[in-house]
């Protein structure tokens, strides 16, 4: 479309760059480097864009793949994060930790993020970090997937989607197969892709 309005569509990706924290480098340096590092951010600001089965993915992947998890998130986050978690050498659940400058650096130091479609989703793009992004009742049709050649994105082509530009608290449907069709398994072969 931007073509036929004779507009140069070849811009830059967006670009972070992340300024050092002690803080958060402490976090991270807690972490064991025998493995690589996934940051999950199982939250969002509407119920349909957030990813049901983050804790099946952390049993499944726990028995086949060598990594460390990390969970990760706002305060808001908190009760999504203790619902996930479980006791096991593989998790660890920061969330609530850092401040925007602390959490921009501790995701440049890992090796993937997982998130829905949110801000993180954003941050993980622009410092060109491997990546999963979960699109729910939103849509990249919309024009607001991640940048990233990286990216590995998981967006239903469902005649009901997107419902909306921003999220819901529900579906409106009462099925949402936006989410619940993308299953854990599918979601732990893309992440042995970029492992």
């Amino acid at each position: 479309q931007l073509l036929k309005l004779n507009i140069d569509y070849n811009f830059e990706k967006p670009k972070l760059k992340p300024i050092f924290s002690d803080r958060a480098h402490q976090y991270y340096e807690s972490l064991p480097k025998d493995k690589k590092i996934v940051a999950i951010f199982p939250g969002a600001k509407h119920k349909t864009k957030m990813y049901p089965f983050f804790t099946n993915l952390i049993g499944l992947a726990i028995r086949s793949i060598d990594c460390n998890f990390v969970i990760l998130g706002g305060n808001e986050d908190i009760d999504i994060a203790n619902k996930i978690k479980f006791d096991s050498p593989y998790l660890n659940d920061f969330t609530g930790k850092f401040n925007l400058s602390e959490l921009i650096y501790f995701i440049y130091k890992t090796d993937i993020v997982i998130s829905n479609d949110s801000g993180p989703m954003h941050i993980a793009a622009a410092l060109n970090k491997p990546q999963i992004a979960i699109f729910g009742s939103t849509s990249t049709k919309l024009g607001f997937k991640p940048i990233n050649d990286k990216a590995i994105i998981l967006d239903n082509n469902l005649p009901c989607k997107p419902c909306s530009l921003h999220g819901r608290e529900q579906c409106p449907l009462q099925h949402f197969r936006c989410m619940n069709e993308i299953t854990a398994d599918t979601l732990l072969q893309n992440l042995k892709t970029l492992l």
